[in-house]
């Protein structure tokens, strides 16, 4: 097979694997949650929102976040707050190792209703969590296809069978 077919192939396998793991890339439709709080109070500010933003922009990127966002959107959460604020503040907690006492204690978010986020979030949803997350690590990012391809296009001659670096060392 000549080295053009082979990058065809491969493209042709990454645009499927983009399209069956990756749709939230093409969202158009986002996800609305049902509202099952009904809030008397306005929606709140979170204090430094924008400090916390750009924390999770700079140690994640935009497109973790977006997809994080995107499921965490799906339902609705306790509090007076914007959802992906609140979606935005549990990846800080996540990032930045800081407590729920941190933000008691720093006076920037309530901490009963983070700790009832958290216990919603962590808690309530991990089944969903925990199946959305495993599903996404074991498919969205390779296949056994896309592997032997790329290998026979960029490994050397001796090695076009081999999909997967063993890294080790001795102590």
């Amino acid at each position: 097979m000549t080295e053009e077919k082979l990058k065809d192939m491969l493209k042709e396998e990454i645009d499927k694997l983009l399209d069956k793991e990756w749709p939230e890339l093409k969202f158009t439709n986002y996800p609305t949650p049902t509202n099952k709080h009904f809030h008397r109070t306005k929606i709140k500010n979170i204090e430094e929102i924008k400090k916390i933003k750009n924390y999770v922009l700079e140690k994640l990127g935009f497109i973790p976040v977006y997809i994080f966002l995107l499921k965490f959107g799906k339902f609705d959460y306790i509090g007076p707050y914007r959802n992906l604020e609140k979606g935005i503040l549990l990846l800080y907690l996540l990032l930045s190792g800081k407590s729920l006492n941190y933000f008691k204690n720093e006076n920037i978010f309530p901490y009963s209703t983070l700790q009832q986020l958290t216990q919603q979030f962590y808690v309530d949803k991990y089944k969903d969590l925990n199946d959305w997350l495993d599903k996404k690590l074991q498919n969205m990012f390779s296949n056994s296809k896309i592997r032997l391809l790329y290998a026979n296009l960029y490994n050397p001659d001796n090695f076009k069978h081999i999909t997967m670096y063993l890294d080790g060392h001795d102590t």
